[in-house]
């Protein structure tokens, strides 16, 4: 079906694509040969005639169309962090929204080794002597 509506018939017959093996054996031609057929119209328009023959597709967004698309929007799904030495940052936003328990970001992401002594210590229990031994063998 994909061969026709490329405009590409003669690549059902071709041995080089005719089973899954085949076709992955031969990726690259497979792929130089779609390309050559998908650049003659915009995506938008390969989109119409894709789903009008029963191929499922959809479009491949960049981060920015992510942002940008009314859904996302919308639903507030892009976060900015000031961090302290790579300024403003964009995130994707949380997808779930918990009207009692909203998700929040409460600080930007560490610097390297920002918590260690914290997540060593606070968490894992190590001693201060336990850390400085770490970093004396350049363990941490």
């Amino acid at each position: 079906m994909l061969c026709e509506v490329v405009g590409r018939p003669e690549l059902k017959e071709d041995p080089r694509f005719s089973t899954n093996q085949d076709r992955v054996a031969n990726r690259v031609a497979l792929v130089e040969i779609l390309n050559e057929a998908f650049a003659t119209r915009d995506a938008d328009e390969w989109l119409v005639v894709l789903q009008a023959a029963g191929i499922p597709s959809g479009l491949i967004n960049t981060i920015k169309d992510v942002f940008n698309h009314p859904q996302a929007q919308a639903r507030k799904l892009k976060i900015e962090v000031e961090h302290p030495t790579a300024g403003l940052l964009a995130f994707p936003g949380f997808p779930y929204k918990l009207s009692k328990t909203p998700a929040e970001v409460h600080r930007p992401p560490p610097l390297l080794g920002e918590h260690t002594e914290e997540v060593l210590i606070g968490l894992l229990g190590y001693s201060s002597d336990d850390v400085a031994l770490l970093r004396e063998r350049g363990v941490i």
